[in-house]
């Protein structure tokens, strides 16, 4: 929780205006999956050392759902 990597990751990339979705509904969404691909990166890989890495793969899956999210959630 300390590393310098992660709170970068966790509070800029991930609420960057540009990257994320128009609606609040859909900022939610995009939340939760960054959150649940993460998670599920972190705990599935076999090397821990690269837990920057697994949390960068879980925002770059959920910036694949934003153009999903922008043209579906309201």
């Amino acid at each position: 929780l300390i590393d310098a990597s992660l709170l970068f990751f966790s509070f800029f990339m991930l609420t960057e205006p540009i990257t994320s979705p128009n609606s609040e509904k859909g900022r939610t969404i995009y939340g939760i999956i960054a959150a649940i691909s993460g998670v599920l990166l972190l705990h599935f890989t076999p090397i821990k050392v690269l837990a920057a890495v697994n949390v960068l793969l879980g925002l770059l899956i959920a910036d694949l759902f934003v153009p999903i999210l922008n043209a579906k959630v309201r």
